[in-house]
């Protein structure tokens, strides 16, 4: 039996993308392959509780420490321990430390890497596609890592109503600019009528809740989901959303929904810009400076109109099938021998 450690990181600053795609990573390998795993991450307490919840053991580090702290520590950790293959999503990867694993004869597969130690890795699994792709590496929103669910919600046939009765709010695990509440104003200047599913994630403070359902609580319909374990089948049931988040947008694709897309910083702009161009989403830009009154008018106009919503749901579940797990782990077991 194979040892596996995967090295992700999640906090309410960082967010909880990389432990999430980590962790369905994780599920499919350990109900299909019965490898032993592991997980190795800094400590903080949103990120860590994820990780045990779903039943994985993990080793931490003090969060306080520097990447090249953190780098180092986990060298010393796979010199020490004898695993079979490393899952890194923490980059970009150096070569310094690509050659520390692989001189101990580990397999290392990296995610999302553009790093320089990219091209000496066994394999990279990247979920968009790059200007200059590594012989190594398998790149597309093909590769997108999700939950089981994804796969069986995209299987289903979606109804896109005439007019939407409903629509999701979701900014990622930490919605680390506020951005809910940016949303919530834009619905209202919309005159938004119908439900609001607002999602804030395990990262999101106790007292920012509060907030939220205090200063809109009289003037939109909404119900306030924390913590959502059936986040595939609520996406389903939404006829639009408007969210923030990296992974997000490959979970509202293959879910067949309608979505217009905010971003937390450039780097994620343009992956998102680029995603959109498939014809499953439409991208506002960087959150924090995109108006009220302009994302108030996507709102409108999408709700708006039908055939759109229509053609995005097409377009999203074509981009996005739910079976980028799948394919992951036939590349992991390809390049670690089985």
């Amino acid at each position: 039996m194979k040892r596996i450690v995967f090295r992700a990181d999640g906090s309410s600053k960082l967010g909880m993308g990389h432990i999430v795609r980590c962790l369905a990573l994780a599920k499919y390998i350990a109900r299909e392959c019965s490898w032993e795993i592991v997980f190795y991450s800094k400590d903080d307490p949103t990120g860590v509780k994820a990780i045990q919840n779903a039943g994985f053991p993990v080793f931490t580090i003090p969060s306080y420490i520097s990447d090249a702290e953190a780098e180092r520590a986990f060298i010393n950790f796979i010199l020490s321990n004898p695993f079979d293959v490393v899952i890194n999503d923490v980059g970009p990867t150096t070569t310094d430390y690509v050659l520390a694993i692989k001189e101990k004869g580990v397999c290392l597969v990296t995610l999302d890497d553009e790093g320089v130690g990219a091209p000496l890795a066994d394999a990279v699994i990247c979920c968009y596609p790059v200007a200059r792709p590594n012989p190594n590496g398998y790149y597309g929103s093909k590769y997108a890592l999700l939950r089981n669910d994804f796969l069986f919600f995209n299987n289903k046939t979606k109804v896109i109503p005439m007019t939407p009765k409903n629509i999701l709010v979701t900014t990622g695990g930490a919605d680390v600019d506020n951005l809910t509440q940016k949303i919530l104003d834009a619905l209202l200047l919309a005159q938004w009528s119908e439900d609001v599913y607002v999602v804030l994630g395990p990262a999101v403070p106790e007292d920012y809740k509060k907030t939220i359902m205090r200063s809109t609580k009289d003037d939109l319909k909404i119900k306030l989901l924390c913590d959502v374990s059936k986040m595939a089948e609520l996406m389903f049931n939404s006829d639009m959303a408007v969210f923030c988040g990296g992974t997000t947008r490959f979970e509202l694709a293959a879910t067949g929904t309608p979505s217009i897309a905010l971003c937390y910083n450039e780097k994620q702009n343009r992956r998102v810009k680029d995603f959109c161009k498939s014809g499953c989403c439409l991208n506002l830009g960087i959150g924090k400076e995109v108006s009220r009154k302009r994302l108030a008018a996507a709102i409108s106009d999408l709700s708006a109109n039908y055939h759109k919503r229509l053609e995005m749901s097409t377009a999203g579940k074509r981009a996005v099938d739910g079976r980028g797990v799948e394919r992951a782990v036939k590349i992991i077991k390809c390049a670690c021998g089985g």
